[in-house]
């Protein structure tokens, strides 16, 4: 019932494109977070009191607010701003051209995960574009702007090509697999 903790934490909602249904993952991040981790993490604490005090604990497990927890991104904006952004118009979720996935000219896609400027700038440089440089963590329309130019690039070539660019590079750049 992953899809239904994940719901009801607010973290459905956050996964996906821009204007599209939430997309459902095959990672269960509900039982996962939410659960088995939680779980193992009261476990290990009350094994430690334990140790100590020589008494047991109850450790209470909620999946939802365990999974919740892990929101950082959206906790945080919603914290610092009253509102959390909709899902694909966050940081991680397509907000700047710096972090995303790039779809290649045979259907296939590229991960790029340059959120640090140095990063960044080795990306820009990789493909030739020094002037996309200080669109790094650009929004609005001036992200949306270097994100299409970002796109047009990684779409000109195939998955394996841009691999054998990248390979070389430490700049945060690689291929989404199967």
């Amino acid at each position: 019932h992953d899809i239904n903790y994940i719901g009801y934490a607010g973290v459905l909602d956050q996964i996906g494109t821009a204007g599209g249904a939430p997309a459902i993952s095959n990672l269960q991040l509900g039982d996962l977070l939410g659960g088995t981790m939680t779980a193992l993490f009261g476990v290990l604490v009350a094994l430690v009191d334990a140790r100590a005090s020589g008494k047991g604990r109850l450790v209470d497990v909620s999946m939802t607010d365990g999974v919740m927890a892990h929101a950082i991104f959206p906790l945080t904006e919603g914290l610092a701003n009253g509102r959390v952004k909709p899902r694909g118009e966050d940081l991680l979720t397509g907000e700047v051209p710096c972090y995303g996935v790039y779809r290649t000219a045979d259907g296939r896609y590229m991960a790029v995960g340059a959120l640090e400027e140095k990063f960044w700038h080795l990306v820009c440089d990789t493909l030739g574009r020094p002037d996309l440089k200080p669109a790094h963590l650009a929004t609005g329309a001036a992200g949306a702007a270097a994100r299409a130019e970002v796109a047009a690039i990684f779409g000109a070539r195939t998955q394996a090509e841009w691999v054998s660019v990248f390979d070389a590079v430490d700049c945060c750049v690689t291929p989404v697999l199967t």
